[in-house]
């Protein structure tokens, strides 16, 4: 009699094989363990990049709407704040040079000084001194100049002096004396050259001293000083301090007319489609001809080239294609262009948050950005209405929409 084992008896012969003939059969214990916890975290990497990668494409057809107005206010946002650090300062040369008053009463004096301060004030920082020591007659300028308002931009009647507070940038920043003195590279309780400070009158100061001693702070609330005791072993220090001549003032200025920039190119903008998708519905009979002839041109080229079944009926579908799509296409520009304003919307205030409030970047790094940016929008707005010109010299209806084509390509694949 033949007797048939159980199947289980099969699948535990089965698995015991499979195990023996396994890499990891002959292994010790404990790395079998870690070869087992490599190749759970390996599919455990490998699902979640699969389940990442699925949410973010979910998401970013889902909300459209939403991010495409957020990577274009990205893609503004560099070029933008290059081009209010470049009108801050044109702002505050421009009121310089348009005033009538070269001078500026002092308060509570009677002598007249220069209303700015056009040069750079030397410093003395010595070891274990939470304060610099300036000349005095230039520190009080510097005090002066950077602590009270600028009388062009606001009127004496409206002294705000939280406004228009400046900062003061360390440069020239050196060891006493010549001597090569290791500075510790931690930026931490000590002055940073190129690094901007508020200034105010240190406590220290003494008032039949022919010096002047400030202290330096981090934050326009003093809260926070650039030098702190006890401080390091840090040598005696020289260099110049140098006004920043911009403030809050000039900066939100600067942002309006930066604003006023955006708000004209997106007005461009949408009147550019509007005019182009109206001159399309307006000239669809022209272009339904040019396409019949083309079509008329194409359908001989392929006779001569083609089977006879494949181009049998090629001229029939490509005029039914081209008399349904043109008018659709049309009609499809103008929905767009009414369903741009709430994406326009959501784009300007994107575009705010990253104006207000930018990333905290290197600025060396933030300024080639800025500056390559800036200088890339220019060119390609040149490029594009160059073009867009030739094109309507030639009597060309599409000129609209080809200078935002001409701009967007060119801006578009760096």
């Amino acid at each position: 009699v033949l007797v048939i084992p159980p199947l289980s008896l099969f699948s535990t012969f089965a698995m015991r094989t499979m195990e023996a003939s396994s890499p990891s059969a002959h292994m010790r214990p404990e790395r079998r363990g870690r070869l087992q916890e490599y190749q759970q975290n390996t599919a455990f990497v490998g699902f979640m990049m699969l389940v990442c990668t699925s949410a973010v494409v979910y998401l970013t057809q889902a909300l459209s709407t939403v991010l495409v107005p957020l990577m274009w206010a990205a893609f503004t946002a560099m070029p933008l704040t290059g081009l209010i650090s470049v009108l801050n300062p044109l702002l505050i040369k421009g009121m310089r040079c348009c005033s009538i008053r070269s001078y500026r009463p002092v308060r509570n004096k009677g002598e007249k000084r220069p209303w700015y301060l056009n040069r750079d004030v030397a410093f003395e920082a010595k070891q274990g001194e939470a304060f610099l020591r300036l000349p005095k007659t230039d520190g009080e300028l510097l005090l002066e100049e950077v602590n009270e308002p600028d009388w062009v931009l606001l009127p004496r009647c409206l002294w705000f002096r939280t406004c228009c507070r400046r900062k003061v940038r360390v440069k020239d920043l050196r060891p006493d004396g010549g001597h090569e003195v290791t500075i510790p590279d931690r930026e931490v309780n000590r002055l940073v050259n190129s690094w901007e400070y508020y200034i105010r009158r240190s406590d220290a100061d003494e008032a039949g001293s022919d010096e002047l001693m400030v202290e330096l702070f981090l934050d326009h609330a003093e809260h926070y000083p650039a030098l702190v005791p006890p401080l390091p072993q840090m040598p005696n220090l020289t260099g110049s301090l140098e006004v920043d001549s911009t403030h809050a003032v000039s900066y939100w200025v600067a942002i309006m007319v930066a604003m006023a920039f955006v708000a004209l190119f997106l007005a461009l903008f949408v009147w550019l489609i509007s005019v182009g998708a109206n001159t399309l519905s307006n000239n669809v009979g022209s272009y339904v001809h040019g396409g019949q002839e083309f079509i008329v041109w194409a359908n001989g080229y392929a006779q001569e080239v083609l089977p006879p079944e494949m181009s049998k009926d090629l001229d029939h579908k490509a005029q039914n294609m081209l008399n349904e799509q043109l008018p659709e296409l049309a009609s499809s520009l103008l929905t767009m262009v009414e369903g741009l304003g709430f994406e326009i919307l959501l784009f300007t205030l994107y575009l705010l948050f990253w104006t207000l409030e930018p990333l905290p970047i290197n600025r060396e790094v933030s300024n080639l950005f800025k500056t390559y940016l800036l200088q890339k929008s220019l060119v390609c707005l040149l490029f594009a209405a160059l073009t867009s010109l030739m094109l309507l010299c030639l009597h060309c209806a599409l000129w609209h929409i080809l200078f935002l084509v001409c701009f967007l390509l060119n801006y578009i694949p760096e």
